[in-house]
Order: C-alpha cells, then sequence, then structure tokens
C-alpha cells in the first residue's frame, strides 16, 4: 500500500508541475521554460522507474517479498509499472532538443519557450524544409510580438509559418496579400487548443494550406499581463468590466463579434470582415474535417472576390 502511495506522489509531482507551469505561462516568469519543464518530468519519472525497482527507499516502505531462495524479486505487476516508466522517460528526451512529442504536446509549455530548437528552420522555408520562390510570405508580426512569442507553437518556430497577434495588424496584412483572415481565439492554459496545434495545424496538407492561403491571427483570451494603452481602455457591457488588457479585448471580441466564449474557436473573414462561413469551428482534432473547412473558406474567398 505505501508503494501505490509513493507512486501516486510521484504523479501528483508531475501534475504539480503543470499547474504551476500554467501560472508561469500566465505570468511570463519563464521558469518552467518547455526544456526545464521536460527535464523535470524526465527526472520525476526516472526517479519512480527507479522506486518501482525497489532500487530507491523511503522511510515507511516495506521490504521486497522473497522467492523460495530467500532472495528479494520485484512483481510482475511491478516490473510493468517500472518499464513503462522509465519508456515514458526515455520518450520524453528528444523533447529537450525541441523534438515535438505530440503524445504530450498538450500539456508541455509551448514550442516558443524552448531556448534551443536543433530543428527549426527559417521563415521563408516550406513545411518540406526548402524555399518557395514563388510564395512571398506575410510580414512580420509587430505588436505585441515581444511578449506573445513564447506562446508560438511548433509550425510557427519550426516550420516558418507566421500568427499574428493582434486583430487589426492581421487584417491589414490580409488585405495587403488578397487573402482570408483566420482567427484563431485561442488561451495560454488551453489543453484542447495545444492538441489542435500539436495535432491538426502540424500535419503538412493543413500546414501548407495555413502558410499559403490565409493569414492567421492568434487571439489569447487570457493573456492579463500586456496593458493596453490607456486610450484604448473600454467599458464592456459582455464581460461587465472595464476592458484594460490584452486578454480582455480579445474575449470580449470574440463574444460580442462572434457570440463564442471557447476555445479554440476558428472563424474566417474576408477583407471587408463578414465572415466567409456564418459558423464557427471549435475543437474538433479530424485532420480532414479541418482540411476541408480550409478550402471551404479558401474557395468562399475567392468566389466573392469574383
Amino acid at each position: 500500500m505505501n508503494a501505490v502511495k509513493v507512486t501516486l506522489g510521484f504523479l501528483e509531482l508531475a501534475l504539480a508541475l503543470k499547474f504551476l507551469s500554467n501560472a508561469d505561462l500566465a505570468k511570463g516568469w519563464r521558469i518552467l521554460d518547455r526544456e526545464v519543464f521536460i527535464a523535470a518530468w524526465i527526472v520525476i519519472f526516472v526517479l519512480l522507474g527507479i522506486y518501482l525497482l525497489g532500487k530507491l527507499k523511503f522511510h515507511h516502505d516495506d521490504e521486497l517479498p522473497k522467492n523460495d531462495f530467500g532472495q528479494p524479486y520485484v512483481s510482475v505487476k511491478r516490473l510493468l509499472f517500472a518499464m513503462a516508466s522509465l519508456i515514458f522517460a526515455v520518450y520524453m528526451v528528444p523533447g529537450l532538443w525541441g523534438a515535438p512529442l505530440k503524445g504530450i504536446s498538450a500539456f508541455v509549455p509551448p514550442m516558443g519557450t524552448q531556448d534551443f530548437n536543433a530543428s527549426a528552420v527559417s521563415s521563408s522555408s516550406s513545411i518540406y524544409g526548402t524555399a518557395n520562390p514563388q510564395h512571398d510570405g506575410p510580414p512580420h508580426p509587430e505588436k505585441y510580438y515581444d511578449q506573445m512569442k513564447i506562446y508560438e507553437p511548433e509550425v510557427v518556430t519550426k516550420y516558418g509559418m507566421v500568427t499574428y497577434f493582434d486583430y487589426k495588424e492581421a487584417l491589414e496584412v490580409a488585405r495587403k496579400l488578397k487573402k482570408p483572415l483566420m482567427l484563431d481565439f485561442t488561451g495560454i492554459n488551453c489543453v484542447n487548443c495545444r492538441k489542435m496545434e500539436g495535432q491538426v495545424w502540424r500535419d503538412p496538407e493543413v500546414m501548407q494550406r495555413l502558410k499559403e492561403d490565409f493569414v492567421i491571427v492568434s487571439l489569447y483570451v487570457d493573456v492579463h499581463k500586456i496593458e493596453l494603452l490607456q486610450s484604448e481602455h473600454y467599458f464592456s457591457k459582455v464581460l461587465d468590466k472595464q476592458v484594460e488588457t490584452l486578454g480582455d479585448k480579445n474575449a470580449d471580441l470574440q463574444v460580442t463579434k462572434f457570440g463564442a466564449n471557447t476555445q479554440p474557436y476558428y472563424f474566417f473573414l474576408d477583407a471587408n470582415e463578414n465572415r466567409l462561413m456564418e459558423e464557427g469551428y471549435g475543437y474538433d482534432p479530424d485532420i480532414q474535417k479541418f482540411i476541408n473547412l480550409l478550402d471551404k473558406a479558401k474557395q468562399e474567398y475567392k468566389n466573392r472576390k469574383e
């Protein structure tokens, strides 16, 4: 029974780091950047594996059972749990150098917090790592970029996709490039948002469409460390509060203009800020459905131009 308690203690410690990571991201402390968080989890699960093998002892632990020859042994069940813990730890090791770790991508900090990414490529590269001379990429984001770049997902930091953080800036770029605008209402601590970015956006066909056919603005509704200018403050009837931060501004936009308040949620607009499709698209990790959605939005934008 004590072994069960200790095992749960290790798991609680790992989950506690996850909650601390959420606070770290929200406050921008940069204590648990991606590689630090992964390193901490690796240590925790290695120690758990060693403990389950009986090589690490705590004060209240019982002695391992002994076989017919008086030798201590590890039960098959305990051995399997130890193997699972150690295998999980080994699986996370490549993440220290920027591997995506798709299995846990929703739980680790975003790729933008990774100080060293061995597989990063320039923004002028295509999703397959080669330059595309016929495609002029969008201009580099400016507004809020310095504060928000740590939240960029792998498709941005590694594969060169560009996302903006200000609605008006992205709208002007979309008009200039004559492309539809994709609004990505998201959150710093939104697990489903990270799943969409890590499992759906990262798909080569999805990524190619997003890079070449759309201008994307990621509107974080829970960023409260970025204060708006005094002249930009206003009272929101929907939120019933004074809007003073970037997160409040984005949340008010989502609820007031689009009638939604969950994340992730995607909407597509033309140059006149009219919806290309009346209904938005919420969390659904079906890659083919998302591809169909992008193709439909692109076709509708083309039809309106004609």
